[in-house]
């Protein structure tokens, strides 16, 4: 299962207010959770992932037209301009940026992070509770704590026992003590993460049965369902906390007994990323393209566009794997299809298999009928595959792409997997 836990049709269900336009700030936690569902799902598909560009290594980004593919692909959204309205709507509530923030969330090959992969998102502590409720939810996928279950002859679909999930955070360690462990759940129920299956009860270190709103198939408003609770609300084993025979759980015989009143403490999960350094990332340029693959084994994304203009080195910038190796000669951008294909120019024709390492194949393409090999990372699989700075390319994964535009060969090449079959043709100049 994904780390979403939802069906397809749940997911367009949730991202359905997003995809039409500009969401209101009001439904900012909605928006975080949507958000996060998407962050936790894409790490886990390989869409997130290191990544690089002009022998430079760009962490935990995804194209944004790789984002565009996902969602219209998952039916999350009809038209590529939904899924753009989505991504902006979580631009909007400051979830992702563009990796050196000169963009905004556009249908094309640039790179964006979400922010909280970086370290840079700072949200207030309702909505950190709606995010961690998602993380948690995204866990709990990999368990049988979430299930149907019995009372009385009443099925209560997809929920958890509140003492079963107090003791499922004791043992990953999250929190040192169940008193902290109860208190984080209660922000979580406050927070709308979670409820009482009969909306009766605050969250309790007892045999309750409570329902992720994940999970939740009831259309009122929350307005309308009894019970509610704020951070007045008052603790455990007072009358809002007392069991009941008529809430969805067994008696007290067969329960874990009330652990008593909750401090007022708020325990907040730690472990934040560290700030990830990145190097500038910008505008469009469509002549050069770089190739990176999924080390999963899964299609290479789609790469982005960098400016032509020379960049300076920032405290902040990575370091680079290698020095940037040598442009091609002038006279390889004066080559002509017709040049290349004739048998007496005395082009050499090689045969080469690049096979990507985990940041991507190590080259980059250039030009157009024909596209030529314009940087190779000494480092990389095609430099060790014996790629050529130079090499003009014939054929991509069995296609001839002589006659082909720029575009179009790097679609070949980002949709071969992590192989890359080329055929190659070397100038005279260069044997």
């Amino acid at each position: 299962m994904s780390a979403g836990g939802h069906s397809p049709s749940a997911k367009r269900g949730g991202l359905r207010s997003l995809r039409l336009g500009e969401v209101p700030e009001h439904r900012k936690h909605e928006v975080a959770k949507l958000g996060e569902r998407l962050r936790l799902r894409w790490h886990e598909e390989g869409v997130i992932k290191d990544r690089r560009y002009h022998m430079r290594s760009y962490p935990k980004c995804f194209p944004a037209s790789v984002a565009i593919d996902c969602l219209v692909d998952r039916g999350e959204a009809d038209t590529r301009q939904q899924a753009v309205c989505v991504m902006k709507n979580l631009q909007r509530f400051q979830l992702l940026h563009h990796v050196v923030d000169e963009h905004e969330f556009k249908d094309e090959f640039l790179f964006f992070r979400f922010r909280e992969d970086d370290g840079t998102y700072k949200p207030d502590p309702s909505t950190q509770d709606v995010i961690a409720g998602q993380r948690l939810y995204s866990r709990l996928q990999d368990t049988e704590l979430i299930q149907d279950r019995k009372y009385h002859g009443k099925t209560y679909p997809r929920c958890v026992v509140g003492n079963e999930l107090v003791d499922f955070l004791i043992a990953g360690g999250m929190f040192p003590s169940r008193t902290a462990a109860v208190e984080h759940c209660r922000d979580l129920l406050e927070a709308g993460v979670l409820h009482h299956v009969c909306y009766d009860h605050h969250f309790n270190d007892e045999y309750f049965f409570y329902r992720f709103e994940n999970d939740e198939k009831r259309s009122s408003p929350k307005e309308t369902r009894k019970g509610s609770f704020s951070k007045t609300t008052s603790p455990a084993g007072s009358e809002s906390g007392r069991p009941s025979s008529e809430s969805g759980r067994p008696s007290s015989e067969s329960g874990r007994p009330s652990s008593g009143s909750i401090s007022s403490v708020k325990f907040l999960e730690n472990g934040r990323r560290d700030s990830s350094s990145f190097n500038r990332f910008g505008e469009t340029n469509r002549s050069a393209t770089s190739f990176s693959s999924n080390s999963s084994g899964e299609a290479p994304m789609p790469p982005p566009m960098l400016p032509e203009e020379p960049e300076l080195p920032t405290p902040e910038q990575p370091t680079t794997t290698a020095s940037p190796p040598t442009s091609p000669p002038p006279f390889i951008f004066d080559v002509t299809v017709d040049q290349m294909l004739d048998p007496s120019a005395g082009f050499q024709q090689r045969t080469i298999k690049v096979i990507s390492d985990n940041v991507g194949f190590g080259f980059v393409i250039r030009g157009g009928r024909p596209v030529h090999v314009h940087a190779v990372d000494p480092t990389g699989p095609a430099a060790l595959s014996g790629l050529q700075v130079g090499d003009l390319l014939l054929q991509v994964n069995g296609q001839d792409v002589a006659c082909l535009a720029h575009s179009q060969v790097a679609r070949i090449i980002v949709q071969g997997s992590s192989v890359a079959d080329l055929v190659v043709l070397v100038h005279p100049n260069l044997q």
